[in-house]
């Protein structure tokens, strides 16, 4: 018996919580100073791709048991539609920037997000990006979950077929590899250099691939053996994880908190020395976000079982109406964001504004502009409800033409 899929309302307001926060990081705002790793080497960026890899663990594992064909269609239509979106915000940030190229360079607007779109001609620019050989800030996510969905249906097959051990051992496989130096940019080595590809993935994909391979083999736990989907209640286990994960952000806090000046003045010489120490560790190096370093799996491993416990001792603790609708319209409420990232820019705000100094506004008035934002994700999601809709409506009306 097929057991009837039902949507988490905890994983989507878990993805609308990720979405929030990649949205205030990517704008520069001073809000994100406690929205990017504020107590530990984990980003919302992490948990995106793991929530991804999660639901989609859950709704292929279950078009899996509906047929080969149904589980291999589902996939590529929605790696189709990631792609699509992907190549419209191309050609409308290519064509934005065609046509104000000049006044952005007259301001020195370009960079650094703009840039990347006049240094080679418009149509190899729009090549390289639509053959996912050229890659820039925040127009990398999708080509690296479309990718990701392309080979789901593989992972999915062998979750099925109860190959875990398998499909754990090549994914953790490929992460080793790229610990030990192994670069996407070396599959594709054999690109002439005339295509001139200036910047590689932001993400090492190879590495990444981890993340979302931990998500569907959890997703794909939770329908193919429900019974057994609950956490094991070890006292211990638990203690363990809160153990590492407040020494780790300990340590993160003395990186990133304590060599302020306006906190220094405050610490004992104890305190110092430790942090004196903490930074001596180079942990910038320790902890790259592109490669998910150790450090930062186990953080975030540590992480995801909290969570994943508090989820299952207080379901209304991770439920909340407004995040989970925009959880539930991701991919909308994400490309979005991209646009409004770009279009900060030549308005004078976001990143380049922010971290030049030049957006001339109290700090209350750079939160207001954040929040309004924020506030906006909500257009996307409902539009793309309104267009769900709209379709639903459809094919009622023509199947009671029949």
């Amino acid at each position: 018996m097929i057991n009837k899929l039902v949507r988490d309302p905890r994983l989507d307001t878990l993805r609308g919580l990720m979405l929030v926060m990649i949205t205030i990081n990517h704008l520069g705002s001073p809000l994100s100073l406690y929205t990017y790793q504020p107590f530990g080497f984990y980003s919302a960026a992490e948990g995106f791709v793991f929530l991804s890899g999660l639901v989609a663990g859950l709704v292929y594992s279950y078009y899996a048991q509906l047929g080969r064909g149904f589980l291999w269609s589902k996939a590529f239509i929605r790696a189709r539609d990631i792609y699509l979106v992907h190549i419209l915000l191309v050609a409308l940030l290519l064509v934005c920037v065609l046509l104000i190229q000049d006044w952005l360079r007259e301001k020195d607007l370009l960079e650094p997000f703009w840039g990347v779109f006049v240094e080679q001609p418009p149509e190899l620019t729009f090549f390289l990006y639509a053959t996912l050989l050229f890659h820039s800030s925040y127009l990398d996510i999708l080509p690296m979950y479309a990718l990701f969905l392309l080979a789901m249906p593989l992972v999915i097959e062998a979750l099925v077929k109860k190959r875990w051990l398998w499909v754990m051992s090549v994914s953790v496989g490929l992460w080793i590899a790229v610990q030990m130096g192994l670069r996407s940019e070396q599959v594709v080595g054999w690109l002439s250099n005339d295509l001139l590809l200036l910047k590689t993935w932001g993400f090492e994909f190879l590495a990444w691939q981890l993340l979302f391979v931990m998500g569907m083999v959890a997703g794909a736990w939770r329908v193919i053996y429900p019974e057994q989907s609950a956490l094991p209640p070890r006292f211990w286990l638990w203690l363990l994880c809160v153990l590492i994960f407040l020494f780790l952000g300990f340590v993160h806090a003395s990186g990133k908190w304590l060599q302020r000046a306006d906190v220094e003045i405050w610490l004992l010489p104890i305190i110092i020395d430790w942090r004196d120490w903490v930074l001596s560790l180079n942990l910038r190096s320790l902890s790259q976000t592109k490669f998910i370093t150790p450090i930062r799996l186990l953080n975030f491993l540590v992480l995801v079982y909290l969570i994943a416990r508090l989820g299952s001792r207080c379901p209304r603790c991770l439920t909340q109406s407004w995040l989970a609708w925009l959880g539930q319209h991701s991919l909308s409420v994400f490309a979005w964001h991209v646009i409004i990232v770009f279009a900060m820019t030549p308005l004078g705000m976001g990143v380049a504004a922010w971290s030049r100094g030049r957006l001339d506004l109290a700090y209350e008035w750079q939160v207001a502009l954040t929040l309004l934002v924020v506030a906006s994700l909500s257009l996307p999601a409902w539009l793309h409800e309104r267009h769900q809709q709209h379709q639903k409506n459809k094919r009622a009306a023509s199947l009671g033409t029949f």
